[in-house]
């Protein structure tokens, strides 16, 4: 029920519906895998290691998603499967939170007024609270593509995503503890040290703090780099990835990097990503000069059995684990759920 924490039905169903069609996004081409309208599938994984002007209290009529009381019985509701209305595409799991003993989700779906941020809640990632929809093309100005969550110097809840159809990222940062209003949006405007707008591409972003900077990564085809004092002003550092690409991974330098998340894992930097075309995988590097100098292993795919694995997404919880979310296609019959030490943990390369 709206409002109310519910345990979703703990075994794995297999699932019938439409087959994975071609479509594509708003940008510069981007091929990708499009899911079946419904339902969307989350995957859990667990592992160790500027106040600006308001949107205002969260109206009432705002849309809540709700489970029925009895789902049919081809909905996977083992995991976190979007209830209506609209349709869970394309699904991608977004700005994640670990806040207050919460832990908070976003994920993309087709609101009435176009592709919307859901919101959903839990303190054990079992049983779920579905927030009002607050994010939406009509209290932001534009759609509602992937991004990431992150906390500024201050604490404060923050994400970046890319605002479909306004041509940039863009910022929002939260003005209440239950994550449900967020601030008027700043778009994302990097420069070169001279001034001027670089030729990048303006896609899945990221963005962490690194020596007490703000970093922000661009995502598509050859990735951006940028930095920021205050998350205002944007310097473009060029290129994520060197010109000295290594040519032994298997992966191209202009690869599709989307809904990427950078985090420190050990004594190494990972880049968690998809490509449009290949699937999840990553990456383990270092910053060298502000630049991204990868292992010379090739990158891992982060594969499921015979389930296809897409659109990630990190949080860090009290422990200081991390807590990878994925959007899973069911590629035949679903398997048990897998933790995140069977895949995260297992030896580079």
């Amino acid at each position: 029920m709206p409002g109310q924490d519910t345990e979703t039905t703990r075994k794995p169903l297999s699932i019938s519906g439409p087959e994975l069609v071609l479509g594509h996004r708003d940008t510069g081409g981007v091929t990708y895998l499009q899911p079946p309208l419904a339902p969307l599938s989350l995957t859990i994984y667990i592992s160790e290691r500027n106040r600006v002007k308001t949107m205002g209290d969260v109206p009432a009529e705002f849309e809540t998603p709700s489970m029925p009381t009895n789902p049919p019985n081809t909905w996977l509701t083992y995991h976190l499967a979007h209830p209506g209305p609209g349709g869970a595409i394309p699904g991608d799991p977004n700005p994640a939170f670990y806040y207050r003993d919460r832990y908070h989700l976003h994920y993309i779906y087709n609101h009435r007024e176009g592709f919307a941020f859901a919101h959903v809640s839990s303190k054990d990632m079992v049983h779920w609270k579905w927030h009002p929809t607050t994010l939406t093309p009509g209290t932001t100005g534009h759609g509602m593509f992937s991004g990431t969550g992150f906390f500024t110097k201050d604490g404060q809840a923050a994400m970046i995503y890319h605002g479909q159809g306004s041509g940039r990222n863009q910022l929002a940062f939260a003005l209440d503890d239950n994550l449900e209003r967020w601030s008027k949006p700043i778009s994302v405007e990097p420069l070169t040290a001279t001034g001027e707008e670089p030729d990048m591409n303006h896609w899945d972003p990221d963005c962490w703090l690194m020596d007490g900077a703000y970093y922000g990564l661009s995502g598509g085809s050859n990735p951006a780099l940028m930095k920021s004092e205050g998350l205002k002003q944007w310097l473009y550092l060029g290129e994520l990835f060197p010109e000295d690409f290594p040519t032994n991974l298997g992966v191209d330098r202009g690869e599709d990097v989307s809904c990427p998340n950078m985090f420190k894992i050990g004594n190494k930097w990972m880049l968690l990503c998809i490509s449009h075309g290949l699937g999840a995988r990553y990456y383990l590097g270092d910053f060298v000069g502000e630049k991204y100098a990868l292992s010379s292993r090739p990158p891992r795919p982060v594969e499921l059995g015979q389930m296809g694995f897409l659109c990630t997404g990190i949080t860090v919880d009290q422990r200081w684990s991390s807590c990878h979310v994925g959007l899973v296609h069911a590629m035949g019959e679903r398997d048990a759920k897998k933790r995140p030490e069977d895949e995260l943990r297992q030896p580079y390369g």
